[in-house]
């Protein structure tokens, strides 16, 4: 029998009694740190033991890895969610980037004809024959229409 396993294994024990109690489910609390690997190393340690501890069985090891289990599934669950959440959100913003691009590549493309619209409506709104004629729009003003008509 070797002593240092005997003793490590107890210290894994206790690692994982703490680690599921007071330690918060905490990984630096394990020996290992990390919950597979301490398990992995618990199963490894008992096997080798020619004479078998009366304070631990595989049975027990095995309620750990169950126990602790729990909280790297559980872990690895929120990592996937939030993995794909930011995964959908660039999508999203690739999205409406290329969609932002394709619309304003459309009004590149007919900003000649609009401008040339603009200015007939500000001859015509200069024009003493069509004054008040013209009508007033919500998109008047802005970059597209710095003269703008005012809405009453």
């Amino acid at each position: 029998m070797n002593n240092f396993d005997y003793q490590l294994l107890g210290r894994l024990k206790q690692d994982c009694e703490y680690y599921l109690g007071a330690g918060n489910r905490n990984r630096k609390h394990l020996w290992a740190l990390d919950e597979v690997l301490q398990i992995q190393k618990m199963k490894e340690l008992y096997e080798s033991l020619t004479e078998k501890p009366t304070w631990i069985n595989l049975e027990e090891i095995n309620g750990y890895e169950e126990k602790m289990g729990n909280n790297q599934i559980m872990g690895k669950a929120k990592a996937k969610t939030i993995t794909t959440s930011i995964t959908e959100l660039e999508n999203a913003y690739i999205d409406a980037a290329a969609e932002l691009l394709s619309k304003q590549a459309g009004l590149q493309n007919h900003a000649h004809e609009l401008h040339k619209l603009i200015v007939a409506r500000d001859t015509l709104r200069e024009h003493p024959d069509f004054s008040g004629y013209l009508p007033e729009t919500y998109f008047s003003g802005g970059d597209l229409d710095p003269e703008g008509a005012t809405l009453n």
